[in-house]
């Protein structure tokens, strides 16, 4: 789960916060020969700001998963 925790200063008492909790889930696949990292995850906002505060989020995250850069960079 990767949440995106948001905090209006600015804003009054509970409609300061929307803190979602939710379950995704991710896989590895292969786009010719680039793999891929594909997550999808459901999130359900309880504490949101009333009454227009966002009550169901769905994030989709696609990322390239470059290997030479990793094994230089981090691996040495």
């Amino acid at each position: 789960m990767g949440p995106n925790i948001l905090v209006d200063w600015k804003a009054s008492g509970g409609n300061r916060v929307t803190f979602p909790i939710g379950l995704g889930m991710g896989k590895v696949v292969r786009f010719g020969k680039l793999p891929i990292k594909s997550q999808i995850e459901g999130q359900y906002v309880p504490v949101r700001p009333d009454p227009a505060g966002q009550m169901w989020n769905i994030p989709i995250q696609i990322t390239p998963v470059i290997r030479v850069l990793v094994k230089r960079n981090l691996l040495g």
